[in-house]
């Protein structure tokens, strides 16, 4: 479960950069595999810093972006 409430199946991607290991996580329905959104999550335990007062462990989510709604549309400039 996360952070919309909803149910997801994560296909992930570990990545090693300047701050250390994360992953970042496509997000999809276990069911209709419709994308449900993203995620990052930390893959080490950091310090506390300007950016974040109480730091993070290995396994936190980062980041969190949800999909709530989506249309398809007939034709270009088009809205639903």
């Amino acid at each position: 479960m996360w952070p919309a409430g909803r149910t997801a199946v994560a296909i992930g991607h570990g990545t090693l950069g300047k701050g250390g290991f994360s992953e970042f996580q496509l997000l999809y329905d276990p069911e209709t595999f419709a994308p449900l959104g993203e995620r990052s999550i930390a893959g080490h335990d950091g310090a506390p810093d300007d950016w974040d007062r109480d730091g993070w462990k290995a396994g936190d989510v980062l980041s969190a972006h949800a999909l709530l709604d989506q249309a398809l549309v007939a034709a270009k400039n088009r809205r639903p």
